[in-house]
């Protein structure tokens, strides 16, 4: 089963005046890595929160998001510092006096001055409350995340398989261009040589056939073709594994394509390197289709 690593999923969790919302991301990235925007509450648990992710995705870049919405005031741990306010306006009310101003003193300005606020410890029974509304929108979110990667990942295998069956087309008709190819070979030195020589009976036939076989082990490209047709099956088998297996079919297209390179390069004929050049083609394609899969 192959499974994208582009996708999004998005959750909610209501449970006792607590309701969290929970945002995935991910895209393809070599490895797998997190990145979190947590409330204050509970940004200390990112690594508990990870575990949740990494329960439902293997690999992928993602990046995570969760709010929540508190309807008991009790669960947001900052409540106002009185005294540092008051102290506050009325250094600024003298401000003014001193100044000659006649300006009031309003919220806005007092907000400025961040020790207004204090920041109180709620307790475990609170926190466990808010940490699990988080894990539930989460758990939720990667479930619809997996789900999307999974459908965008039998898209891609179809494509894939699509343009593996067209890589054997062309190695198939490679094959049956490469049986001519070292008779004709034969024929053309044979020619030429008769060209060259007044008197054809003082041709070596017998050195003739020693360089026919060496030119015949530089053309040969039938173990290639073979490992070609062995790469391909096993691109195939790969596809249809239970676990995505983004890096195994990675490995196999850089695998292909050296054979095709090889071939290509002891080609020495102009049918079979156009071939090699149209399946050099698709396996740019598959190769970045590849880079998406988990």
């Amino acid at each position: 089963m192959l499974e994208s690593m582009t996708g999004f999923g998005r959750a909610e969790y209501n449970n006792n005046g607590i309701r969290a919302l929970a945002e995935v991301r991910s895209v393809n990235y070599r490895y797998t890595e997190t990145s979190f925007r947590l409330p204050q509450q509970i940004n200390n648990y990112e690594s508990k929160l990870k575990e949740t992710v990494l329960r439902h995705i293997e690999r992928g870049k993602l990046n995570i998001t969760i709010e929540l919405e508190l309807e008991d005031e009790k669960l947001f741990n900052v409540e106002l510092n009185a005294p540092a306010a008051t102290a506050y306006k009325n250094l600024l009310d003298e401000l003014n006096t001193k100044a000659g101003l006649n300006d009031q003193v309003k919220i806005e300005h007092l907000i400025q001055f961040k020790d207004i606020f204090s920041s109180r410890d709620i307790s475990e029974e609170e926190l466990e409350r808010l940490v699990g509304a988080a894990e539930s929108a989460l758990d939720r979110a990667c479930k619809e995340l997996s789900e999307m990667r999974i459908k965008e990942g039998e898209r891609l295998k179809t494509d894939l398989l699509e343009r593996i069956d067209q890589v054997a087309d062309h190695r198939d008709k490679i094959a049956e261009l490469a049986e001519k190819r070292v008779p004709e070979a034969k024929q053309k030195l044979q020619t030429r040589l008769d060209q060259l020589l007044e008197d054809p009976g003082k041709i070596d036939h017998e050195r003739l056939d020693q360089e026919i076989a060496l030119l015949a082990d530089r053309l040969d490209i039938s173990e290639e073709l073979v490992r070609l047709e062995s790469h391909l099956h096993f691109f195939r088998q790969s596809s249809e594994a239970k676990k995505s297996a983004g890096r195994k079919l990675n490995f196999l297209t850089q695998e292909i394509h050296r054979e095709v390179n090889t071939i290509g390069s002891k080609a020495g004929n102009a049918e079979i390197s156009h071939h090699v050049v149209e399946i050099k083609e698709i396996l740019e394609n598959i190769r970045e289709q590849v880079q998406n899969i988990a």
